[in-house]
């Protein structure tokens, strides 16, 4: 009969350890995945990302990006939030929260976004005529309610149509109006 010692029964068995993906490779991944339009695919491969390298504002945008073309605009304003938090100089993150915010008709919110990216970068492209309309879309918004509230709808109607062409998310949304 073999005799076991002691010490040999209690040593811990080594662990297998998973195999990590490299951070180059989570990124290349995620990359390809949203160059062939596979969004559920790259945002798996981001979230891994972020995982393993959740100080990186550029992981956070990445991952934003794939959720504004499926249209999780939440998702994506809230991925840029962090990348700011990471990096508060970080210009596109603030560029694509403003348009977002616009979009969702939180006009006050982009044209605060939108300054910032004139603050850091006066010649970003188009960024004079996106702050323009968002001033425009915060004023229009303002007089639509206050002639909604003079019972002047057919007034409002007018401000309201052109309101949805500046920010065409939903109507209520715009309004402020969401039940």
């Amino acid at each position: 009969t073999a005799t076991i010692c002691q010490d040999d029964v209690n040593e811990p068995k080594p662990k297998k350890e998973k195999k990590q993906l490299s951070a180059s490779r989570l990124r290349a991944e995620g990359d390809a995945a949203f160059t062939n339009r596979d969004y559920n695919k790259a945002i798996k491969w981001f979230n891994q990302l972020i995982d393993i390298e959740p100080t990186k504002q550029l992981n956070f945008h990445k991952r934003a990006l794939t959720y504004l073309v499926k249209n999780q605009y939440w998702k994506a304003v809230r991925d840029w939030g962090k990348a700011i938090k990471l990096d508060n100089t970080f210009k596109s993150a603030y560029l694509y929260r403003g348009k977002t915010y616009k979009k969702l008709g939180k006009c006050n919110k982009a044209l605060t976004d939108l300054n910032k990216v004139y603050d850091l970068d006066s010649s970003t492209k188009d960024i004079g005529s996106l702050i323009e309309e968002t001033q425009k879309c915060i004023n229009q918004y303002e007089i639509a309610i206050n002639l909604l509230n003079d019972n002047k709808c057919q007034d409002a109607q007018v401000l309201i149509d052109e309101l949805l062409e500046i920010s065409p998310y939903d109507n209520k949304l715009n309004l402020g109006l969401a039940e």
